[in-house]
Order: C-alpha cells, then structure tokens, then sequence
C-alpha cells in the first residue's frame, strides 16, 4: 500500500508530485535541493522493503539502467535508502507517455509511428550488446523527451514482475497483450526476442488503433485464450499500411520465437529500408503532381470537342499536325516555373537536380566542339612566341647576375689580397 510522501526529503530530493504508480513502485517528481533540478523519484515503499528478493530485484534494477547510457533510455542520477524507503532517481521527462498519446489519437502517422519505433529499436540495439533484456516493454513505459524522442524507461522490476505474473495453473496477471507467448507461458528461456515480439505489439497498435491480441480487462486470463486468438492482418485494419511494413509486422509478432527477427539490428535495418522507400516513393509522387499540375488544368479547360488540345503556345489535332496557337491563356513556361517553384521543398529540389545537370550539360557541349575541332589546340607559332614573351625563371643567371658594386668589391678584396706581402719572404710587416 502506497504512503502519501509528497514534501518528504530522501536524501538531497524533496517530493513534490506524484507521477504514478506502476508494479510494486510509486513514480514521484521532486526537486534536487541545492540545484533546484527537476528529477523522476522512483520508490519502493516500506511494506515490501522486508522481501529480500524484492528488495535485491529493485537494486538491480537501478544498477542494470544507470550502466547504460543511450539517447533513447532513461538516465539515472543517484539511488538510496532511507526511513525503510528504496528508491532511485532518474531525469524528469516532461513530455506525456506513448500510452496518453495513444488515448488521444490513434492510429498514428506512419511517419511518427515509424519514428518512435526506430527509437525503441535503436534502444534496444544497445541493450541487447549490454546482454541487457527489457521484457516489459509497452506504452505506458515508452517516454518522450521535449524532441519528441522516444525514450525507454522501467528496466528490470516489471519484467521480474511479469515472470511470477503466471501462476501455476495457466493464468495471466497484468496487461498480457504485450508479453511474448513464451513469458504468457512462464517459460525461463526468455531472451532479446521477446523484445522484438513487444515492439511489434507496440508498432501495430500505433498503425492499427488496436493491440493483436486482444485481452478483457479482469484479474485472471488463461493463457490458452490469449495465444489461441487469430491475429488479423494490419492491413486489414488501416489500408494505408505498405505490404512490406505488414510484412515485417506479421513476422515480428509471430509465436514462436525462431519465426521472429532474430536480432534488433535486423528488424532496424528492414524498417529504415522501408522509411526509405517510403520517402522516395512521396518525393517522386509530389514532384511528378507539381509538374503535371498546369498541363492538366489546361488541358482540362481548353480542350475542344472536335479532339484538338491545346497546350498553351502549340495545339495538337487529331490529324498530328502541330500549329500555333495565337491565344495566350494555354500553358507557358513562366506559370508552370511559379507552380514549381511555390513549395520551399520544390525549390530545393530544383537546385539540387541544376547542380548535377547544369555541369553534365556543359561537359557534353564542350565534348561536341572538342569533336568539331572547334576547341582545337592553339597554333605552334602562336605557342611559341607566347613562351618567348615569358620572363626566363632558370637559376643560373641568377647566380652569374649580380650588381655592379658587389662585383667591384668582390674585384677589390681580391685584388688587395693577392697584394699582400708574404711574410718571410722579403720586408717585414708593420
């Protein structure tokens, strides 16, 4: 049973607000004395303080998170005990919880439902090579920071929760349509696949507004009834779903684990794929809308019965004989440039693709007068007064011309030198 701490101080944090409850913990906000820094306060309260494994399971918790340190998982500050109260302290998150996002709007954005499942995915790469394994993964501990990344939170107490959720006689505790059908089981081998399986519950319900499996709300289900469900096709549920993200949905929530993906990179690798192709697939949709945009209206609007149409400057009849048009209300090339150029994306898009083919172009008319002789190499007379006009660079008259003075003085000193009387060998020196 949970106590009201609100203003209680353990250690150098002070509670403030409560946040929630979830398992055998209560999650609190509170304030760092000193820093006045806003922090999540996880708290295990007195009445299971006297359960050594319980105890030793919440430690464990704390420690496995704070080795880790990812952009998208949890950060953990400080842990403690005090007055018989456990607890640790975490970065506050002041975002909502993909669980309140889902009450507000479901199903998701493709693009926003891939996003945050990218996120999971990357969080879980970096567990899984931690040989750390979530197993309680679900909206409600799937944060958000103000970046609108996901952020993964509740490591280890609520899977250890989860394991003793089965009881002997085949029943399920607590919310079962995100468990794996081996933790349904109360299997022990359960391993990173049984993450991979909660990321492809989490997935579809962002894209289909529904849980694959689904569960009443009451105490005790048999888990004959959870695993015995037919899970139908997303698609089925949102036609905007792609085939091949489907695809990789039905696969990574299938039952048995050699089925699944094997590990996160792949499931990673497969989804970005689809983003990308997703991506190419809009680009090419839109630039081919805005480009269509003017010849359509036209045609739309100046086609005549007799099956001549007409494209602004030029009118095509039926016979294949082009003849110009005197009217100016067709297409011109100065409204379809102002519809093209409207979107910032367009223009971007425009630059870019000028980038490459304004070089290509120029590359290809020099080739054609190079092939003409019209670039030919200049004439040799031409080269070589050309090459005479040039001043000489070479080092050897450097070194032969020099200045009249430093010449004479050089001229001098030798001059002097050789005049010198030799001594010993006539008069004396001075």
């Amino acid at each position: 049973m949970s106590q009201n701490l609100i203003g209680k101080v353990l250690g150098k944090y002070k509670i403030i607000q409560k946040l929630g409850s979830g398992g055998m913990a209560d999650v609190y906000k509170g304030i760092q004395i000193g820093l006045d820094r806003e922090v999540a306060i996880k708290v295990l309260p007195p009445a299971f303080a006297s359960d050594r494994e319980m105890v030793k399971r919440f430690r464990r918790e704390s420690q496995a998170t704070a080795k880790l340190s990812h952009p998208n998982i949890i950060t953990i500050y400080d842990s403690g005990e005090q007055d018989g109260f456990y607890f640790y302290v975490m970065e506050y998150l002041k975002a909502d919880s993909l669980e309140d996002v889902l009450e507000k709007e479901k199903p998701l954005a493709l693009a926003r439902a891939l996003k945050i499942t990218q996120d999971i995915l990357k969080a879980l790469v970096y567990c899984h090579e931690k040989e750390i394994i979530h197993r309680d993964l679900k909206p409600a501990n799937i944060k958000f920071d103000l970046r609108e990344n996901a952020i993964v939170t509740d490591f280890g107490l609520v899977k250890d929760l989860g394991e003793t959720a089965i009881t002997q006689t085949g029943v399920a505790l607590g919310t079962p349509q995100y468990m794996s059908p081996e933790q349904i089981k109360g299997m022990e081998s359960v391993d990173a696949r049984s993450d991979l399986y909660q990321v492809g519950v989490i997935a579809y319900e962002m894209l289909t507004g529904r849980t694959p499996v689904q569960v009443p709300a009451q105490q005790g289900v048999s888990a004959s009834k959870i695993l015995g469900q037919k899970i139908p096709d997303p698609k089925e549920l949102n036609a905007e779903i792609p085939d091949d993200l489907g695809s990789l949905l039905m696969r990574a929530i299938k039952e048995e684990p050699t089925d699944r993906f094997q590990t996160a990179k792949d499931m990673l690798a497969d989804l970005k794929r689809i983003e990308l192709k997703l991506k190419a697939k809009k680009l090419s949709s839109r630039n081919s809308v805005q480009m269509s945009r003017p010849v359509s209206a036209v045609s739309s609007s100046s086609a005549s019965s007799t099956g001549t149409m007409s494209t602004g400057e030029f009118s095509t009849t039926g016979t294949g004989s082009a003849s110009a048009s005197a009217s100016g209300s067709g297409f011109s090339f100065g409204s379809s440039l102002s519809a093209i150029l409207a979107s910032p994306k367009d223009r971007e898009t425009l630059m870019k693709l000028l980038a490459i083919t304004v070089p290509v172009f120029l590359m290809g008319v020099v080739g054609v007068l190079w092939a003409f002789g019209l670039l030919s190499k200049p004439p040799p007379k031409l080269v070589e007064q050309t090459r005479a006009r040039r001043p000489t660079r070479s080092r050897s008259p450097r070194r032969s011309t020099t200045s009249p003075s430093r010449a004479s003085r050089r001229t001098r000193s030798t001059t002097i030198r050789s005049l010198r009387p030799i001594p010993g060998a006539g008069d004396s020196p001075r």
